[in-house]
């Protein structure tokens, strides 16, 4: 005959309730199975703190890498040429031109300035040819970005004085400043009485007259304009 042996008794006795809870907590009375709880439960926590402290350690030494770091880069600008697209360009009075410079007297200093074939000649509104331009001759050189001259425009000059000779092509006028030219008259040459333009006048020795025009080596100069003022007259 096999023996039997007795079933256990499972069921908790009254005043000794199950030390376990539904969802595993560890029941209030054992004090061994809640320090191992809260041991249990702090490594958990740490477990999921980890991936983000990781995360944070990645981009931080992404961030201080030197290949993450740009650094701007600069073009060195080309130098400046102070006169380029200036409004009122190099202005002074030529002192000696060939074919390929030109020295300009300004204020007492000598700027010369490259001539190509690429510069333009300009007196008043129109294009005047290269050979125009004169030792005497006043002008406003507009330069381009490399230095050289883009536009060369020969500025009117003026004149006063009396005149005390007259020949073939013009008179002789002792300006007020004591100098002497001899302007040439040509037939683009206008004449004016105050504010009336007049289609010729008679000139004659001592007349007084304003003169505009170009003027050119050794005290000549080319009047476009002369101007009987009453101011002038006497």
């Amino acid at each position: 005959m096999t023996a039997r042996h007795p079933r256990p008794d499972l069921t908790p006795a009254s005043g000794n309730p199950d030390r376990s809870t539904a969802a595993g907590t560890p029941a209030p009375g054992d004090r061994h199975a809640r320090r191992a709880w809260r041991r249990l439960r702090r490594h958990l926590g740490r477990l999921r703190v980890l991936p983000a402290l990781v995360g944070v350690a990645v981009v931080a030494a992404a961030c201080s890498s030197p290949a993450a770091t740009s650094t701007p880069t600069t073009t060195p600008s080309p130098p400046h040429n102070r006169d380029h697209h200036r409004g009122t360009g190099i202005v002074g009075k030529v002192v000696a031109v060939s074919a390929s410079s030109l020295a300009v007297d300004v204020r007492a200093a000598t700027r010369t300035i490259t001539l190509t074939p690429t510069t333009r000649y300009r007196q008043g509104p129109q294009d005047v040819a290269a050979s125009t331009l004169t030792p005497g001759a006043r002008v406003r050189v507009r330069t381009a970005a490399n230095g050289s001259a883009a536009v060369v425009a020969i500025l009117p000059a003026t004149a006063s004085g009396t005149i005390v000779a007259l020949d073939t092509h013009g008179f002789t006028l002792h300006t007020s400043h004591g100098t002497t030219l001899a302007v040439t008259l040509e037939a683009s040459t206008t004449y004016h009485d105050g504010t009336r333009t007049m289609t010729g006048i008679a000139l004659e020795p001592g007349q007084k007259l304003h003169i505009q025009g170009q003027p050119g080596p050794n005290g000549s100069f080319t009047a476009t304009k002369i101007t009987i003022a009453a101011g002038l007259s006497g």
